[in-house]
């Protein structure tokens, strides 16, 4: 028989609610660690057949809620999670010694000195035993401390002669009381967290409308700082080793990348596309940053003509309503005439948008071969290229290896069909490593990444199970997780360690170090990494902020023309590329920065031409070629690697002067 109805410790039934198991379960699983979302509803499945089987003959059964527990302590049991069975025991034991605190104490205040206590907008009765109760279960204090600190409390709230008190104040009591008494870690348990009057004043005055997104932003950003990261991985964030992007919405994935054919409706494929925008919208509202439309070619190119180009307006009335990005994903082609005439038809339509410069709100990634092999069989598709990428509509990609660019930093498997979800992203502060290292000391510094990327990826762990469970319950779209690492300050770290030197085989090992490092060390950790220039501004910007006042002194060499000492030094570099000053070694460093990841996504930023883009990526596969041996760290596999010395292009010309600076 199915259980509709449960009987509480009190006498009253209430509807039977498995979710609320699945819920018990899930705080168990927190609190030893693991992050199974699919485990506690399995566990609620098998409590609600336990029950079932227990009253089968009966004509209604309503069972205990202590029957329940017991119930769900045995299929944890059972099911070989003896850990987390523990901590449901540990749990279950603790709320029945509050309630036996609440029984004792009762309104145990009838002193003509308590006051009323407001309570969501309501006056309640003083009782010193809620005090008490909180304390052992919020704090985890044991009864007689959790009475000491509720007596204190009672006896400054009775003589200071208040007749109405909030219940705020009274956490600012207790939390003074917990200081006086030397409990640290209950006061960091129980502590508020909250926004200064002097700011949300600030912030109504500014702009009232993203308020909420202030409000919310700084608590959470307190609580992953304070409750979810270790004290040595948010020392390391505040001194700026590095950056997580957006840790105030750190709940909600910075991107993720859905096939566009998960949103079509049966029936006629028009009807299906405009009728999904409103699906479409609420995913996007589901992400901090972009929202991918991956392997969308297929379902554009279904469109009627006249449809194609309403339906890329509407998409980016979402993403500008929304204050977001969208980006159509436009997988490598298969090479026949009629993928691309479909292609050609997108890019047409998608350059017919109204400029957007690089800041576009809907941008399409397109790989540089068929960019370059449309361009070459259609005139009118090789103009609309050219003005898409002047725009920064389109975000050209490459792609060496079996997996290719899903978009916004993701990376996707070969064959792998599905949602990917871009969790975090963190920028590191290589040109901090660079002077901790000194100049010509490059095995120094890569120590010095190593261990700074290492506190990075335990503080996305760290965070990432405060962050799943939220995830998951958000989107009913599921998949694999992703992170990405952004490498800030390239070029000023290798400047650092050239001595003002630059050089192409330094700027090599350093991305090839770094490729390599991320996979060994996210790995052990259970992270998928990529390594990705994006959404770094705000990082570099933070960076050269610190280090101007850590490493003050900016020593200009002798005789130097053109520079200024009074002038302050421009923010770091973001990106794979660097020697930006000169356009003519733009192609060969593109080169290189292709040669040393399998595949990725190129900026529109820097304005690169498609005769640029096709040029890079032939020297690249020249590169990769098996007349030039792809060797750059001893252990490090190949496809990591730059061409050798002897094979290798000439990437920094040694006619191109390079402004120098020492940096002590």
């Amino acid at each position: 028989m199915k259980i509709r109805r449960i009987k509480k410790r009190d006498g009253r039934e209430v509807p039977f609610d498995k979710q609320k198991i699945a819920e018990a379960v899930g705080k168990a699983q927190a609190a030893v660690g693991e992050q199974d979302p699919l485990f506690a509803g399995e566990v609620s499945d098998v409590v609600e057949l336990a029950l079932r089987r227990r009253y089968a003959g009966a004509d209604e059964a309503v069972p205990g809620i202590e029957e329940i527990q017991d119930l769900v302590e045995l299929a944890l049991i059972e099911l070989g999670h003896a850990s987390v069975a523990k901590a449901y025991i540990l749990y279950r034991d603790r709320r029945a010694r509050i309630r036996n605190v609440l029984s004792v104490h009762g309104a145990d205040s009838g002193s003509a000195r308590a006051p009323r206590v407001q309570v969501s907008g309501a006056l309640e009765s003083w009782s010193k035993g809620r005090i008490v109760a909180a304390l052992m279960n919020e704090a985890e204090l044991p009864r007689p401390t959790a009475e000491a600190v509720a007596a204190n409390v009672e006896a400054r709230v009775f003589d200071s002669g208040l007749k109405r008190i909030s219940t705020a104040l009274i956490r600012e009591l207790v939390d003074n009381e917990l200081v006086d008494m030397g409990l640290s870690q209950a006061l960091k348990r129980t502590r508020a967290l909250s926004v200064p009057r002097h700011d949300l004043v600030r912030w109504l005055a500014e702009d009232g409308a993203q308020l909420e997104t202030a409000l919310t932003g700084r608590i959470l950003e307190r609580h992953a700082l304070e409750d979810l990261l270790s004290e040595e991985c948010s020392d390391a964030l505040y001194a700026g080793e590095f950056w997580i992007e957006d840790l105030g919405a750190f709940h909600r994935p910075l991107a993720r990348s859905i096939p566009l054919d998960l949103f079509a409706q049966s029936g006629a494929r028009a009807e299906g596309l405009f009728g999904e925008l409103a699906q479409i919208g609420v995913e996007l509202s589901r992400v901090r940053d972009t929202l991918v439309l991956d392997d969308a070619v297929p379902e554009l190119a279904s469109l009627p003509r006249n449809l194609l180009g309403p339906l890329l307006r509407s998409l980016e009335a979402l993403a500008v309503a929304q204050e977001r990005r969208i980006e159509l994903c436009l997988a490598p082609l298969s090479g026949s005439a009629r993928a691309g005439a479909q292609l050609a038809r997108i890019v047409v339509e998608l350059a017919r948008l109204d400029a957007g410069g690089s800041s576009a709100t809907l941008q399409a990634g397109i790989a540089i071969r068929d960019l370059t092999a449309l361009a070459e069989e259609d005139a009118e598709a090789a103009q609309a290229i050219a003005r898409a990428l002047e725009s920064g509509r389109i975000l050209p990609t490459w792609q060496a290896g079996e997996g290719r660019s899903a978009g916004a930093g993701l990376m996707r498997a070969p064959r792998e069909r599905g949602v990917l979800t871009l969790a975090s992203s963190v920028a590191l502060n290589l040109p901090r490593a660079a002077r901790r290292a000194g100049a010509w000391r490059e095995d120094a510094f890569f120590e010095e990444v190593a261990r700074m990327l290492e506190r990075a990826l335990d503080a996305l762990v760290e965070l990432e199970r405060g962050a799943s469970r939220s995830r998951e319950v958000r989107s009913v779209l599921r998949g694999r997780v992703q992170q990405t690492i952004a490498p800030v300050g390239l070029t000023e770290s290798l400047r650092i360690l050239g001595d003002g030197e630059l050089r192409g085989e330094q700027h090599a090992r350093v991305l090839a170090f770094l490729a390599e490092a991320i996979t060994r060390l996210g790995e052990p950790r259970g992270l998928a990494l990529t390594l990705s220039p994006l959404r770094a501004e705000r990082a570099a910007a933070r960076f050269c902020a610190l280090d101007r006042l850590q490493f003050p002194t900016r020593q200009p060499l002798l005789f130097a023309e053109g520079l200024s000492e009074a002038s302050e030094p421009p923010l770091y570099s973001c990106g794979l590329e660097v020697g930006r000053q000169a356009a003519s070694l733009g192609v060969p460093q593109l080169s290189l920065v292709m040669n040393a990841l399998e595949s990725g996504q190129i900026l529109p930023c820097r304005g690169w031409t498609l005769s640029q883009l096709s040029q890079a990526d032939e020297l690249r596969a020249r590169m990769r070629g098996s007349a030039h041996p792809l060797s750059v760290l001893p252990g490090a596999s190949a496809r990591t690697g730059v061409a050798g010395a002897s094979a290798q292009p000439e990437l920094y010309e040694p006619s191109v002067p390079v402004s120098r600076t020492l940096d002590t």
